[in-house]
């Protein structure tokens, strides 16, 4: 009973097998009957060798498109490389002048704009970290890391409603990250809002930001003295 299972599996293998040939067969005489000239009837090799020259034309045209991009994929690969070993060894301006290539080679790589971003901003070169920053925005809105690098940057700047609006953004991101709920309420207490400042902070040491928690008795206090 077993055997004749199996037979049956086979015969309805060999016979898609067959009826996809076929397919293929007839598409493809189809194809070639479109494609000859009337005057080519009589002369078989003339048809063979026009339909294959077409074809080898077509896969030439292909090979051609995908050869630059593999390239173009290689070399930012190496500059983007490259600059990121450099940052890790503190060696900021060679990092950047990789990054710069790479952002050259590819100007839609939201990571080389990135990390060229965190370059400039290791250097003090905050509006450049800043055009960066929010290039990366644009590119990936969905990626919550230049989020958390413009909050700090607005904050540092003095700029408190912008890094607000910037670190809304990481923690819809990013809803367990200690460190931008304990800069969005170093922001809210920059402005005079001691309740969100105090309700940040709270959430950051909660998630295991340390510094937050040595921060919070004093907002605490600062709550305390405000409501008396």
């Amino acid at each position: 009973m077993s055997d004749q299972k199996n037979q049956g599996h086979r015969d309805y293998l060999a016979i898609a097998v067959f009826i996809g040939v076929l397919v293929v067969f007839i598409v493809s005489a189809f194809y070639l009957v479109r494609t000859i000239r009337k005057q080519d009837f009589g002369d078989p090799v003339k048809i063979v060798s026009r339909w294959m020259d077409t074809h080898i034309e077509k896969y030439l045209e292909k090979k051609k498109d995908i050869r630059p991009q593999k390239k173009k994929d290689r070399k930012l690969k190496k500059h983007f490389t490259a600059g990121r070993k450099l940052y890790n060894k503190r060696k900021y301006n060679r990092a950047l002048q990789e990054f710069d290539k790479a952002v050259k080679i590819d100007p839609s790589s939201f990571k080389a704009y990135f990390w060229r971003g965190r370059a400039y901003l290791k250097m003090g070169h905050y509006d450049k970290a800043t055009a960066d920053f929010k290039m990366v925005v644009k590119l990936k809105p969905d990626y919550a890391r230049p989020y958390h690098n413009l909050g700090w940057l607005y904050y540092q700047k003095g700029k408190y409603e912008e890094s607000i609006r910037y670190l809304n953004r990481a923690i819809e991101l990013e809803p367990n990250n200690g460190w931008a709920y304990y800069t969005r309420g170093r922001s809210h207490f920059k402005k005079g809002d001691l309740q969100m400042a105090l309700r940040d902070t709270t959430k950051s040491c909660t998630l295991g930001y340390q510094q937050a928690c040595s921060v919070q008795k004093k907002y605490e206090n600062e709550v305390r003295e405000g409501n008396q």
